[in-house]
């Protein structure tokens, strides 16, 4: 089964190259990018992990500071 690709887009991509081959076929980006990005994605994804955890901490601490919410005797010992 296949579907194309409407406008400026000549390519017709089958359902095996997968949406993502879709997507960045449409935007311009060429599909070579897919491996690369697959090589690097696992040393990338725990970074990104930690930094999503630690903004949320950073967050809910700002906003119970705010609130008057923080007992700063615990905070600091």
């Amino acid at each position: 089964m296949n579907w194309k690709l409407t406008g400026q887009f000549r390519k017709v991509a089958t359902l095996d190259d997968g949406p993502a081959a879709g997507l960045l076929e449409a935007i311009g980006m060429p599909l070579t990018l897919i491996p690369i990005l697959a090589a690097i994605w696992p040393a990338i994804d725990p970074i990104h992990t930690l930094m999503n955890n630690i903004s949320d901490l950073v967050g809910t601490m700002l906003i119970a500071r705010q609130l008057d919410k923080v007992d700063m005797n615990v905070y600091n010992s």
